[in-house]
């Protein structure tokens, strides 16, 4: 019994080293990457030629003005009537098929999607 209480308090020793070392380690990064208080932080400086690169907040602007635009665009043509009609038509379309025409019509239609879902690595996992 006593040996098992002396090796019980060995491996509670290294379980202990060994969450020490763990915490320093990981800690390290972290205070490396830190500034010390007060200070305030750099922002990185930036070349005339990659300042041009990036967008103004009026580019940003625009672009969202512009997207919110099409979407809106979007919107009005799929609530036409021509669009709810074709939708009632796609949704039966193929009711009628069986499963095996089904799958056939799959590989037919997404073959290349497919062969890429086939080639993907973790697809085996």
């Amino acid at each position: 019994m006593g040996f098992a209480i002396g090796r019980a308090r060995g491996r509670a020793r290294w379980l202990g080293l060994f969450t020490v070392l763990l915490l320093i380690s990981s800690a390290v990064p972290v205070l490396a990457e830190s500034t010390p208080p007060g200070q305030p932080e750099e922002a990185p400086v930036l070349s005339e030629a990659e300042a041009g690169e990036h967008p103004t907040a009026a580019d940003v602007a625009n672009g969202i003005d512009e997207a919110e635009s099409v979407e809106g665009e979007e919107e009005e043509l799929r609530e036409t009537p021509q669009a709810e009609r074709e939708r009632e038509e796609s949704k039966l379309a193929y009711s009628d098929v069986s499963p095996a025409e089904a799958a056939e019509l799959l590989r037919e239609e997404f073959s290349e999607q497919l062969a890429l879902i086939d080639q993907d690595p973790a697809r085996a996992l």
